[in-house]
């Protein structure tokens, strides 16, 4: 977000307040999908606080991004929220970024439902963050730098074990230290 200046919970928030509780609005927007051949699906509300919605939110919109283009470049209102979704459709890299957290939200939504489960499942911690820090790693580094290591010893800073890419190198060189230090003991 810091390099794009793009915030994916801002935009699923505008997009769900805007369609909220106006029938004239969705039925516009099912009239863009009919134009689009695009089934027309009803918004999701993303709420912060309850951000497991926010991968959900963000497949909806994808699922209707050429008919909610049109929709926002073809009205014309001057209310900031309506202004801001008109800014965001207009700019080619919106769909790039929203495809980009499509891809990356799963990751972190598996380990947040363990992590919320009624159930204990703290036997069950080690393994799990082991595998959710590896599969972080793997949408930024080359496999070679992971296989067979620990995580504890996994060079994440070496450019050498980095996947070519601005992000990549970016978002590994945010994290303090040479290697990732565990916050649990393994016996």
């Amino acid at each position: 977000m810091e390099i794009s200046g793009f915030d994916p919970e801002d935009l699923t928030v505008d997009v769900g307040y805007w369609f909220k509780g106006s029938t004239n609005r969705k039925g516009y927007l099912a009239e863009f999908c009919e134009f689009h051949e695009s089934e027309y699906m009803e918004m999701l509300l993303h709420i912060s606080v309850r951000w497991l919605s926010l991968e959900r939110c963000i497949t909806r919109i994808l699922r209707q991004y050429g008919p909610l283009t049109s929709y926002f470049k073809s009205l014309n209102e001057n209310q900031p929220r309506f202004r801001r979704l008109v800014d965001a459709f207009s700019n080619p890299l919106t769909e790039v970024y929203l495809l980009f957290y499509q891809a990356t939200l799963p990751v972190f939504t598996l380990l947040n439902l363990l992590l919320q489960r009624e159930r204990s499942s703290i036997f069950q911690l080690h393994g799990e963050m082991t595998k959710f820090i590896k599969k972080l790693c793997a949408r930024f580094m080359k496999p070679s730098a992971l296989q067979g290591q620990q995580v504890h010893d996994i060079l994440y800073k070496d450019p050498l074990n980095q996947l070519p890419g601005v992000l990549g190198e970016y978002v590994l060189n945010q994290v303090q230290g040479d290697r990732f230090e565990p916050v649990w003991e393994a016996h």
